[in-house]
C-alpha cells in the first residue's frame, strides 16, 4: 500500500472511527484497531467489535493499492501532530510508514487477515433530515439506561407512525419519546427496532458537526433489516446489530390525566434548578418544588451540606400548595433538550410520572417519576 492524502482529511476520518465502540470492545484483538484499505482513488477506514462497526472513506492519491491494520489512536495522534499538507502512508518491510517532507514514523501493524470482514448491507433505505434526527436523538438518549444487565432498556425503540418515525427510551425512572418526519417509512411496517443507545450517541456526535458539511437540508439514510441497521451520512457508515427483545409498554404512562399544571420560564427555571442542585451531592438528594398561584419555590435540603432555596415567577393551576420533588439531574436532562420560552410540568402526585413538555415542541414528551416526600 502506498498513498498520499491531505492531513485534514486523515485527521477527521481517524477522529470519527477512533471514538467508536472498538475502544470498548470485548473482542480483545480488535480493541483500538483500524483497518485501512486503499483502492482506486479512496482510502477506507474501518473499526469494529463484531456487533458494531464504523466505516469512513476519503479521497486520496493511491499509488499502490493495499490494506493494513494499525492502532487507531496512535495513528490519529501522529497525523494530528503533523503540520497541514500532504501526508504519505506506505507499507515497507512489515511496517506502516507515516511521513511528510520533514517527519517519518514507522508503525508496526497487525496481519490484516485477522481483521474480520464486515458487510454493510444495502437495499431500500429511509431518509431523515440530519438536523431533525440530531434533535430527536439528543432528546431521547439521556433517558436510555446505562445498565447492561437490562439490555432492552439500553436501546432506543424506533417504530413507524403516520408520516414518520417515533423514538422512545426509558430507564424505568423516566420515559422520553419524540417523532420525526421520514421518507420511505414503510420499511418499518410492523416492526419495532431496538438500536443500542451508545451507537446512536456516536451518530449524534458525528451528524451534529460533520466535517465539511454546512447545508441544513442534508438527509441521513437508514437501512433496516431483521437483525441489523446501517446509518449513513456524508462519507460515514455506522453498522449495528439490533437488540433482541420487546420494548416495555408505556401506554399507562402516556394516558395519565393530570390535575396540576405548572407553567414557568424554561431558561430561568433551568438555571434555578442548577443552582439549588449544587447542594444535592448524593443520590438521595432531591429538588423540592412547591407551587403557588403566581410563583414556585425550589429547595434542596441536605443534612450533610446545608439548604438552598429560590423563588421565581410561575403560573400554577391545580391543588393549592401541593409539593412534589424530582431527581435534579433527571429533571435537568428533560429541561435542557426542550425548546421554547416556557415549559409545562403536569403532575398528579408522587406516585405518578409527571409530564414535562413545551408548546413549542409538541412532538417531544418527557415523563419523570417524582421522588416520595416524607410527610
Amino acid at each position: 500500500m502506498k498513498i498520499s492524502a491531505e492531513r485534514s482529511l486523515l485527521v477527521d476520518a481517524l477522529k470519527t472511527v477512533s471514538r467508536s465502540v472498538t475502544l470498548r470492545s470485548s473482542v480483545g484483538q480488535l480493541a483500538g484497531l483500524v483497518c485501512l484499505t486503499a483502492r482506486e482513488s479512496s482510502l477506507n477506514f474501518l473499526t469494529t467489535d463484531l456487533d458494531t462497526a464504523t466505516s469512513c472513506s476519503i479521497p486520496v492519491s493511491v499509488h499502490i493499492e493495499g490494506k493494513c491494520v494499525v492502532a487507531s489512536r496512535l495513528l490519529a495522534d501522529i497525523t494530528a501532530s503533523l503540520p497541514d499538507g500532504s501526508i504519505n502512508l506506505s507499507v515497507e518491510d512489515g511496517m506502516l510508514i507515516v511521513s511528510n517532507s520533514e517527519s517519518k514514523f514507522r508503525l508496526r501493524f497487525v496481519d490484516s487477515d485477522e481483521f474480520p470482514p464486515i458487510s454493510f448491507p444495502t437495499g431500500d433505505t429511509m431518509h431523515v433530515n440530519r438536523l431533525e434526527l440530531n434533535k430527536c436523538l439528543k432528546q431521547v438518549l439521556k433517558a436510555a439506561s446505562k445498565d447492561d444487565t437490562r439490555p432492552i432498556l439500553t436501546s432506543v425503540s424506533i417504530s413507524k407512525i403516520d408520516g414518520g418515525v417515533q423514538f422512545i427510551s426509558t430507564d424505568s425512572y423516566r420515559l422520553a419519546f419524540t417523532r420525526a418526519a421520514c421518507d420511505n417509512v414503510e420499511l418499518l411496517e410492523g416492526k419495532e427496532i431496538l438500536v443500542p443507545a451508545r451507537v446512536l450517541a456516536d451518530v449524534v456526535r458525528y451528524i451534529s458537526q460533520p466535517p465539511g458539511v454546512s447545508a441544513t437540508d442534508d438527509m441521513v439514510s437508514i437501512y433496516v433489516s431483521d437483525n441489523d441497521a446501517v446509518i449513513s451520512f456524508n462519507n460515514v457508515k455506522m453498522f449495528t446489530r439490533l437488540i433482541d427483545g420487546k420494548f416495555p409498554s408505556f401506554d399507562s404512562v402516556t394516558k395519565q390525566e393530570y390535575n396540576n399544571i405548572l407553567t414557568v420560564d424554561r431558561t430561568h427555571f433551568g438555571e434555578s434548578v442548577k443552582r439549588v442542585a449544587l447542594l444535592a451531592r448524593d443520590n438521595a438528594s432531591k429538588v423540592n418544588i412547591e407551587c403557588m398561584d403566581d410563583h414556585v419555590v425550589l429547595s434542596v435540603h441536605s443534612p450533610q451540606v446545608g439548604d438552598a432555596e429560590e423563588i421565581l415567577p410561575a403560573k400554577f393551576v391545580g391543588d393549592q400548595y401541593i409539593p412534589i420533588a424530582f431527581n435534579p439531574a433527571f429533571l435537568l436532562d428533560g429541561i435542557d433538550v426542550l425548546s421554547g420560552a416556557n415549559i409545562e410540568i403536569k403532575f398528579h402526585d408522587d406516585k405518578v410520572a409527571a409530564l414535562i413538555s413545551s408548546d413549542d415542541d409538541s412532538e417531544f414528551q418527557y415523563y419523570l417519576m417524582p421522588i416520595r416526600i416524607k410527610s
